[in-house]
């Protein structure tokens, strides 16, 4: 067990006889008479898992009760890693006090991609300057983006319908991969839990269907140090969505995480309610750049522009794209997490799909960030 590391604990069992998603697995670890209790999950085969994020070194004792039954003790030594980022009034720093400022980009569908254009994507962003990546669970259809996955996050019942008390394990564990390989480049996944923009039918499950998936989802992944939650993109035009059912899904993120990733809700055209207690930032999606400090002073909370225009052929060119990105660095404690950049061959684009990255404004992003980021 490392400090700020995942430490994972593999118990076999039978089957769950019921919802595989909803498995009862409980844990407490003890620390110098403090406890933290986490709720494990069932990963198939007659495999349950436990996952703790350790934040303080000692020796830990720990506990397992529900669907499997164990005990035992682990002592956590010093780590490499820097802990969760966390919102501190207005700025955001790592768990350990060490600086973080946002510097992003979007790749939707960066897991609803063949294997080699996985690869090429994770080779592309070695060579590139972000720290954090905002992706996707469910697959995005749209205009740059019409492929069908390997695989997705549930099985499929005998009616051909979506399944969330039955998770597809494959899918679960490729996505952990990335998360995983995105953190050892020093890249945080901001998760997008849900969006509008399906042709499969996850933008319209039923309340009690997303309680389902949002409880394993936040099992499987809060013990992952670089997640952040975002409740979903473009938040106001998932209509089959409501106001009640946000305020329902930050509940229960807040109730399965026993961390307190930061969590954001990004929009289209109506800013979600930053005010909300659970929201630790503000995901902003326009280019009204100086309003920020207006917003700031107003919510006491950091800011990003997740979305501010794109470069490439669909919107700006690369110098102009640059020159917004500067702009919002400068004066105030605001980044931008948004990077597009030129169309690709078949339309597959950065953005949406992962692949080489064209944008021209690259190397001089590169070279303006060593200050700005590091």
């Amino acid at each position: 067990m490392k400090q700020y590391e995942v430490f994972e604990l593999v118990l076999n069992g039978q089957p769950p006889e019921g919802s595989e998603a909803l498995a009862e697995v409980n844990a407490v670890f003890s620390l110098d008479g403090q406890e933290k209790e986490v709720k494990g999950f069932y990963d198939g085969n007659g495999v349950y898992k436990v996952r703790f994020l350790p934040e303080k070194c000692g020796v830990y004792s720990w506990k397992v009760s529900g669907a499997v039954v164990d005990e035992g003790t682990e002592e956590c030594v010093p780590g490499d890693g820097h802990g969760l980022v966390r919102a501190e009034k207005t700025h955001f720093v790592y768990e350990d006090g060490s600086r973080y400022i946002p510097f992003g980009t979007t790749i939707y569908a960066l897991v609803h991609q063949e294997d080699a254009l996985v690869r090429e994507t994770m080779e592309s962003l070695k060579k590139a300057p972000f720290n954090k990546v905002r992706h996707c669970v469910f697959p995005k259809s749209y205009e740059f983006n019409q492929n069908e996955p390997p695989c997705f996050a549930f099985e499929k019942d005998g009616d051909g319908k979506w399944d969330v008390n039955r998770p597809n394990y494959k899918f679960w564990e490729r996505l952990e991969k990335a998360i995983l390989e995105l953190a050892d480049m020093g890249i945080e996944t901001d998760l997008i839990l849900f969006h509008p923009y399906d042709r499969w039918g996850f933008a319209t499950m039923t309340a009690e269907e997303n309680e389902i998936y949002l409880r394993y989802a936040i099992r499987r992944l809060a013990a992952f140090p670089s997640v952040w939650w975002s409740m979903a993109n473009e938040y106001d035009i998932c209509f089959a969505k409501t106001v009640e059912d946000w305020a329902r899904f930050e509940e229960i993120i807040k109730e399965e995480d026993p961390y307190g990733h930061l969590l954001s809700n990004h929009y289209c055209m109506k800013p979600y309610d930053n005010s909300r207690e659970n929201i630790t930032h503000l995901s902003m999606q326009n280019i009204l750049f100086y309003k920020a400090p207006q917003w700031i002073r107003e919510y006491k909370k950091p800011l990003i522009y997740d979305e501010c225009c794109y470069e490439g052929d669909i919107h700006l060119l690369g110098e102009i794209f640059l020159r917004r990105k500067w702009y919002i660095g400068s004066g105030v404690h605001i980044v931008t997490g948004h990077l597009r950049p030129m169309e690709r061959l078949f339309f597959q684009t950065m953005m949406c799909s992962g692949g080489q990255k064209a944008e021209n404004s690259r190397e001089k992003v590169r070279k303006g960030s060593r200050s700005f980021v590091k």
